[in-house]
């Protein structure tokens, strides 16, 4: 049977988990409230892409992960404006970019290869959204393919009030369909920063419940 002190500390580190996880939702809804407010007074918010295994357009993205090439913001990377609800994109991928080559050429057979999809989480996978590239040719800004495995996107995308709440939620994500990989090579989930924590502020959180743990032991010895 566990002793009273095993079934004390349990309960201790259980109390200590949750308060952890309450202001870790503390601090997302507050920089929710913080960005509705910079929203409503009209704001340009830089963005990035990130997913389940790190930052860019990566194969490990994917859902499930994939092997394959990388890609990432270039220029001036990823903004919105919610004054005109325009979201700006540039990025590439491959090595005249900096990044790691395709395994295989962009599947025009999928919808123009390339696209905006959602709303889905990093976990998670959705439909397409915006067709980005439709056989070389795209509405909503200029796609420059250097050679099978290299290439970029330059425009621009409106979105009405549906969309903006979902894009200022990290719901959306750029796919990138391949030969090799029909379904998706590389993805990046179109992100704020702001609303990523830092490991450190992981590392505080646990860091106050390790300490509020260790508090509760020494209490518990000298009682």
């Amino acid at each position: 049977m566990r002793s009273t002190y095993a079934i004390h500390a349990q309960i201790a580190i259980e109390a200590h988990t949750s308060n952890c996880k309450l202001m870790f939702k503390t601090i997302l809804s507050l920089t929710s409230l913080a960005l509705a407010a910079a929203s409503a007074h009209g704001a340009i918010l830089n963005l990035d892409l990130k997913g389940a295994g790190g930052w860019g357009l990566l194969p490990t993205n994917e859902v499930p992960a994939t092997t394959g090439g990388t890609g990432g913001e270039i220029g001036d990377g990823i903004f919105y404006d919610t004054d005109t609800q325009i979201l700006t994109l540039n990025f590439g991928w491959g090595s005249d970019y900096g990044f790691t080559d395709l395994s295989s050429e962009i599947n025009n057979d999928v919808g123009g290869g390339l696209h905006i999809h959602g709303p889905a989480t990093m976990e998670e996978n959705a439909g397409i959204k915006v067709y980005l590239e439709e056989d070389g040719v795209s509405d909503n800004g200029s796609f420059v393919r250097n050679d099978g495995l290299s290439g970029s996107f330059y425009g621009t995308v409106v979105l009405d009030d549906n969309k903006e709440e979902d894009l200022l939620a990290g719901l959306y994500y750029i796919n990138l369909h391949t030969l090799d990989n029909a379904s998706g090579e590389i993805r990046g989930n179109i992100v704020n920063p702001a609303m990523i924590p830092e490991p450190g502020t992981y590392a505080a959180l646990a860091g106050i419940g390790a300490l509020g743990l260790v508090g509760f032991l020494r209490r518990r010895r000298r009682a």
